[in-house]
């Protein structure tokens, strides 16, 4: 068989780049992405680098505009700020997303219409509201909050552990 000049390029800068991140097997190989967020998707075991949206303020959260499933977004800025959440469909079904809270400020997650699902994992406090508050006076900073959807809520997936917070329902 043989192979053209092209080819042989191409075929060297992934054995580059599996080097680089890690084994590349044959199953499947689509690079594509945008100018600002090129991406490699596979399914070998590759690293890939997620490329955070930084919030200076008040977000809704869009599939339609790009806020494509695993996002991780750093929260910033002044004052309580709120991150408001899509109304859970099938369509956004395994959608997950990660808040990071890093300035000493509130933070809000919000879904009305009491959309948002929550529990501590001990089997004794679980919730269903609008929206959990994340603040108190000796810790703001360094909350990391992940929501998944399962179609018809928002499921509260994981929050920094001890990490004090406040859930409120919608009236």
């Amino acid at each position: 068989m043989i192979l053209n000049r092209r080819f042989l390029i191409l075929a060297g800068a992934l054995v580059a780049a599996s080097a680089a991140y890690g084994a590349i097997t044959t199953d499947k190989l689509i690079i594509r992405g945008k100018a600002d967020r090129p991406g490699i998707e596979t399914n070998a075991p590759i690293p890939i680098r997620y490329f955070p949206t930084v919030l200076t303020g008040n977000y809704t959260v869009s599939p339609a505009r790009g806020d494509y499933s695993g996002e991780v977004f750093i929260v910033r800025g002044s004052g309580t700020r709120v991150i408001t959440l899509p109304q859970p469909s099938q369509a956004l079904l395994g959608y997950r997303y990660t808040f990071i809270n890093d300035v000493n400020q509130p933070l809000t997650i919000a879904c009305y219409t009491n959309k948002l699902y929550f529990d501590d994992g001990q089997g004794t406090n679980s919730w269903i509201g609008s929206e959990m508050r994340f603040a108190t006076n000796n810790r703001l900073r360094g909350a990391v909050i992940t929501v998944l959807c399962v179609g018809t809520y928002w499921y509260i997936e994981s929050v920094t552990p001890n990490f004090p917070y406040a859930r409120f329902q919608s009236q």
